[in-house]
C-alpha cells in the first residue's frame, strides 16, 4: 500500500492507493496533477531530514510528501508543501 500526505495548516489528509491496482494508480496521478496544478510542491523523503522536489508522478517513491509552505523533511511519510 502506497500513501499519499498532504499537509496544510489544519493538519495532514492522507491517501492510500494500492499502485497495483490501475483505478488506485490513475486516481492517485490524478491528484499528484491536480495539488501540484494549484502551487502545491510535491517533495520525496531521500534521508534522514532531507527531501527532493517532485515534478512528476512516481508511484513507486518512497514517501512522497506534499504540503502548503511546509518543509516536509521532518514528517513522517509522503506530503505536498
Amino acid at each position: 500500500m502506497a500513501i499519499q500526505i498532504v499537509m496544510d495548516s489544519t493538519g495532514d489528509g492522507r491517501h492510500f492507493f494500492n499502485p497495483d491496482d490501475a483505478r488506485e494508480l490513475e486516481k492517485a496521478e490524478r491528484r499528484f496533477y491536480e495539488l501540484t496544478g494549484t502551487g502545491l510542491t510535491a517533495a520525496v523523503r531521500t534521508g534522514p531530514g532531507q527531501v527532493s522536489q517532485m515534478r512528476s508522478f512516481d508511484p513507486n517513491a518512497k514517501q512522497p510528501s506534499s504540503s502548503l509552505g511546509w518543509s516536509a523533511g521532518d514528517r513522517r511519510g509522503p506530503c505536498w508543501a
